[in-house]
Formats: C-alpha cells, sequence, structure tokens
C-alpha cells in the first residue's frame, strides 16, 4: 500500500507520536503503523489493567452491579476496539486522503493559475497536522479528561474495579491507577488526535473550495466534477465506528446495570446518529457557494446558448438538435450543490449503527429480531 509520498500532505505522517513510533520500529515499510503496532497499544493499556484487576479481585463482582473490570462494557470499547481502530485507520486514511486530493489534479479540477495556491494550502495543511505544540497540548487535554472522566466514572457507577470516591475525594485501586496515568489518557489523546485530524482536513477543504475550480456542467456526477468528494466521510468511517462503539458500551452499561429503558437508549442513538451526520457531512457543505454559483452560471450561459440554437433548430425542425438541447438543460439543471451522494450517508450509517446493535439485542433475542425483521421486509 502507498503511503502520500508524492503529495506534499499527509494527514497521518508526522508529529512527536508518530516520529516515537518511527523510533521504536512501530512502522512497516510504507512508514505507516503496522497491525502489530495497534496491538501492542491494546496490550498496553488494556492487559494491565485486566491482570491488577485480577490480582486485586475486583475483575468480577457480581454483587455490586457490574462494577467489576470485565463486567465493564466501556472498557473493552475504549481500551481494545478503540485503539486497535483508531490505529490501524491510519494506512486507510492516508490512502483516501491521498486519492480525493491525487483527483484535484488527475480531473484537471485545480487551474493551471491556482496550482502554485493549491500546493500552499497542502503545505500549511501538512504542517498543522503535524505541529509538535499542537500533539503537546492534546497530550495535556488527554491528562486532564483522565482524570475528570475517572471522577464522573465513579460518582456514577459507584465502588468499582477503579476504586471508590470516599468523603468526596479520589481512591484508586492499582488498576485505577494504571487507568487514569496511562490507559485513559492514550485513548484520549488518540481521540483528540483524530478529532484535530478531522478539523485539519476540513480547513484544508476549506480552502480548496475558495481556489478557483474548472468545474463541468455536463459532468455525470453531476458535481461539476468534484463527485470524488463524496469519498470524504469515509475517509473516517472507522473514526465514527470507534466512537461509536464507546458511546454505545456506556449506554448500554446503562441499560444492563442501571435499568435504562430501551426507548431511551433509542433516542440517545437518534441524537448520536444525527451529530455524526451533521459532523461528517457538513464539510462538503463547504463547496455550496462555488457549486452553487457555478450552476447559476452555466444555466444562464447555456440557456443564452440554447436559445440560439432552438431558434435555428425551429426554423428547420431539427429534432435531434433540439433533443441535445433539452438533455443538456437537465443535466445543468441537476447540478447538485453539495457534493454528496446517498453511499456516504449508507457508509456513516453503517458505521455508526453497528456498535449500537449490542444495545438493542441485550435486550431483544436475537432470533426475535430477525423474525420481526422478517415479517417487515418479507
Amino acid at each position: 500500500m502507498e503511503n502520500n509520498s508524492d503529495m506534499p500532505f499527509s494527514l497521518v505522517i508526522g508529529g512527536p507520536f508518530y516520529r516515537l513510533q518511527k523510533k521504536l520500529g512501530l512502522l512497516d515499510e510504507d512508514l505507516l503503523p503496522s497491525t502489530a503496532a495497534a496491538a501492542i497499544f491494546v496490550g498496553i493499556v488494556w492487559l494491565p489493567l485486566a491482570l491488577l484487576s485480577v490480582a486485586e479481585g475486583s475483575g468480577w463482582n457480581q454483587g455490586a452491579g457490574g462494577s467489576g473490570f470485565f463486567q465493564d462494557y466501556s472498557e473493552y470499547a475504549r481500551f481494545i476496539i478503540a485503539v486497535f481502530t483508531l490505529t490501524i485507520m491510519e494506512r486507510i486514511a492516508d490512502r483516501r486522503t491521498g486519492i480525493v486530493l491525487r483527483q484535484f489534479l488527475n480531473g484537471e479540477v485545480i487551474d493551471d493559475n491556482e496550482y502554485p495556491r493549491f500546493c500552499s494550502v497542502l503545505k500549511k495543511a501538512d504542517e498543522r497536522s503535524s505541529s509538535n505544540r499542537v500533539e503537546f497540548l492534546l497530550l495535556i487535554l488527554a491528562f486532564v479528561a483522565s482524570v475528570n472522566g475517572a471522577q464522573i466514572y465513579l460518582s456514577t457507577m459507584g465502588d468499582s474495579w477503579f476504586g471508590a470516591v470516599i468523603d468526596g475525594s479520589l481512591q484508586l485501586t492499582l488498576a485505577g491507577w494504571w487507568g487514569v496515568l496511562v490507559s485513559l489518557p492514550f485513548v484520549w489523546f488518540l481521540m483528540l488526535r483524530w478529532i484535530y485530524r478531522f478539523s485539519v482536513w476540513t480547513v484544508l477543504l476549506k480552502d480548496i473550495s475558495r481556489l478557483k475550480l474548472r468545474l463541468v456542467a455536463t459532468h455525470p456526477d453531476k458535481c461539476g466534477g468534484i463527485g470524488f468528494l463524496a469519498l470524504f466521510p469515509t475517509v473516517f468511517s472507522m473514526m465514527v465506528f470507534a466512537l461509536s462503539c464507546v458511546t454505545a458500551a456506556v449506554v448500554l452499561q446503562d441499560v444492563v446495570y442501571s435499568g435504562a429503558s430501551l426507548q431511551w437508549a433509542g433516542a440517545m442513538f437518534c441524537v448520536w446518529m444525527a451529530v455524526i451526520l451533521v459532523v461528517f457531512i457538513g464539510p462538503l457543505i463547504l463547496f455550496y457557494p462555488a457549486l452553487y454559483q457555478f450552476k447559476i452560471r452555466a444555466l444562464i450561459d447555456y440557456g443564452a446558448v440554447a436559445t440560439r440554437k432552438a431558434r435555428a433548430s425551429e426554423a428547420e425542425w431539427d429534432v435531434s438538435c433540439l433533443a441535445d438541447l433539452s438533455a443538456g438543460y437537465e443535466a445543468i439543471r441537476s447540478i447538485h450543490t453539495v457534493p454528496v451522494s446517498w453511499a456516504t450517508f449508507i457508509a456513516l450509517i453503517t458505521a455508526t449503527a453497528i456498535p449500537w446493535l449490542a444495545v438493542l439485542l441485550s435486550q431483544v433475542p436475537l432470533l426475535q429480531l430477525l423474525s420481526t425483521l422478517a415479517k417487515i421486509f418479507v
């Protein structure tokens, strides 16, 4: 798998943490994190927690209502699924961002006079994505979030494998200390790092949308030739999956151990789905001004040409010419002012919904669910 070495921008290459992985030999030949690296990270954040919890006798604790480590669904989601997914997705993100950016050049979408500016915005985005200062700030925020998260967890779950709140102060177990100092900061760092990368990518799209683009009114993608941008949200589909696993695990914990209703869980799912669609489809709206103005201009220009040709064709009743003019006008009128497709929505909805099936299956047996679906669709 090739990385974006031929582009002046990479969303994932660069920064202190990347250089640390490179120094430790955790990168493959393509200079991207390996599957082995993801497994090592999972081992660092999850395995010590499991061993310490067992050693302290807090691995299983039926009497406390799911407070044992192995009964805590959120720990599987955060320390195994999220860490592994957020690490290996770097390979997919690097490849797909490269495909999107190269298409601006391969499709000659960027005006020749704008090429230097295009390279400039790519270089600036690359500097943002690999900023040392930002990564150190994210690490500090990760530790702050870890401590605050531990306090919130214990205040809501009560005594658990993590520790307890005694006289208003946080009393951690050995596993809890590892969680606060290592596991939680690492997970938070990976999530914040990807959220920051998403913001860098969004700003990059904004800068590109302000360049002079060579759009084609009759392009079959109905987006003037930039329909390939619909691939953009899928760059972050694994990030969506990881975050959805974490949120779904928290809701599952409440449903199974705290008696939360399935209706409440359904409402939470709808809210979460709406947030995902707005956040990850939203950046494509940045191209609305360019596409809208292009569409209006094309309709006016084509309308003037079509009027002259239609008048001449009517004199000779050239039906085929009139049909071509009509087809051209309909093609322009159907230009989408936001480069998004149904496949984009399906990819995001799927990545979001799959982890939430665990919440549904905790209350509805699989066979019953399949039987109900069969009655609906058959």
